[in-house]
């Protein structure tokens, strides 16, 4: 535990070298890193955009016969969404199925914002349904990622019944969600819809920023 705390601390302040410097040491003599120490490791390199490091990590495991679970699998998509690597991060997912391992809402929400990044819009769109097909409830980072993509799509009908569904949940949007909404709505050229969506987030008492003025002259402008 001493080590992982370690290594999630300096991974925190962005030493990576010591970080590493401290899991290679579990290396050394007749000791060997545990599926914790990797996990620790990775964590650290998702936080500082290092994927390459974590899928040799990865490969490193398995030369070791250790079994990856739910969270190396998640700090590894995760990862990938921070790199845009949207099709690493399927492949991630579609490695973690084949392993038998159940994908989360972390897991999930992290390959949702991977696709949306990579502009993989229509992978976002399926990952977000069979989520849902699936029984994992998504949550405000799930929403805000499906309506990204769909507001990239020029698609506002739907994203506006994703805005509803949130609603319905008992959830408050937030303002990269009303924001996503007012480009779409600016892209579509529906002002009278963009104005709507304006009100109802001032109704969620989300205070206005410059992008959102942005969109609404843009959306009255074209």
């Amino acid at each position: 535990r001493t080590v992982c705390k370690l290594i999630s601390e300096f991974g925190r302040r962005g030493e990576l070298e010591r970080a590493f410097a401290v899991f290679l040491w579990t290396m050394r003599g007749s000791s060997r890193p545990n599926v914790f120490h990797f996990n620790a490791m990775l964590s650290a390199c998702g936080r500082w955009k290092r994927l390459p490091l974590a899928l040799s990590l990865l490969r490193c495991m398995r030369e070791m016969q250790l079994k990856p679970d739910v969270f190396t699998f998640s700090s590894l998509v995760q990862t990938c969404a921070k790199e845009r690597e949207g099709r690493m991060a399927i492949s991630l997912f579609r490695e973690m199925e084949q392993e038998g391992i159940a994908p989360n809402t972390v897991v999930y929400n992290n390959v949702l914002v991977a696709c949306a990044r990579a502009e993989l819009f229509g992978q976002a769109i399926y990952f977000f349904w069979r989520m849902k097909e699936e029984g994992i409830p998504p949550d405000l980072v799930s929403y805000s990622a499906i309506i990204s993509s769909l507001a990239s799509r020029k698609d506002l009908s739907s994203a506006l019944l994703v805005l509803k569904e949130i609603r319905g949940q008992g959830l408050r949007p937030d303002k990269l969600i009303y924001t996503n909404l007012l480009h779409a709505a600016q892209t579509s050229r529906r002002p009278h819809k963009a104005m709507e969506i304006y009100e109802l987030m001032l109704d969620d008492g989300l205070e206005p920023d410059a992008v959102v003025f942005s969109c609404l002259i843009g959306a009255w402008g074209r």
